[in-house]
């Protein structure tokens, strides 16, 4: 174990100085410049780094880039959105086809969300085609006092607010999968859900 943590060790230096790396967000693979983005006020943590040390030494030995750190991302999407700062924001696993998700909430020492889940809304290429229009009516008009965010980034609109608000908001798409998603037990007893939209996707996800 001893040697193994000293190996870890070793290969941070090495992922530290890379100035490539790469990162599936919102459906998308994408690469950044690590020195570009990173905020000196987003701290790349020790449990992340060993975290993630494993990938970045495969990736090293295969001469491909290695993954992103919570920092680099976060601040790469930080800088897509109107406010330029990830701040109040952290990043979800949605699922091996989306990679990561864009959210509001507070977030963990590996820049993921502390109390947030997400879960894929099953539903027809039509239905999520019809979540996005609506989505994109509901960005075009201000927003509703009782949403707590909004945010659209990276071909993603996401909002968050009370579930009887998101209720309210896509009640115009009458279908079965919004119907049974918003139905779930775990959305009805969530104090607040976000809805995020994507090309050929749609999330809910709860606190």
């Amino acid at each position: 174990m001893t040697r193994l943590l000293a190996l870890l060790f070793l290969l941070l230096p090495l992922s530290a100085a890379a100035d490539v790396c790469t990162v599936r967000v919102h459906g998308m693979d994408i690469t950044i410049d690590a020195e570009q983005f990173t905020d000196d006020d987003l701290t790349v943590s020790t449990g992340e780094q060993l975290m993630t040390a494993p990938k970045q030494m495969w990736a090293n030995l295969r001469g491909t880039l290695p993954p992103c750190s919570s920092n680099t991302t976060l601040t790469f999407m930080g800088s897509l959105m109107e406010t330029y700062t990830p701040n109040g924001y952290c990043l979800e696993y949605g699922d091996n086809d989306a990679g990561y998700l864009l959210l509001p909430g507070s977030r963990n020492f590996r820049g993921r969300c502390e109390r947030t889940t997400c879960e894929r809304v099953n539903a027809a290429a039509d239905e999520v085609s019809a979540i996005n229009t609506q989505m994109r009516s509901i960005f075009g008009r201000p927003p509703s006092f009782e949403e707590i965010a909004r945010t659209e980034t990276l071909g993603a609109m996401a909002i968050k607010g009370s579930d009887r608000l998101l209720r309210g908001q896509l009640n115009n798409i009458a279908t079965t999968a919004i119907f049974t998603a918003l139905g779930a037990p775990e959305i009805l007893a969530a104090s607040t859900v976000t809805v995020v939209a994507l090309q050929g996707a749609a999330f809910l996800c709860h606190d």
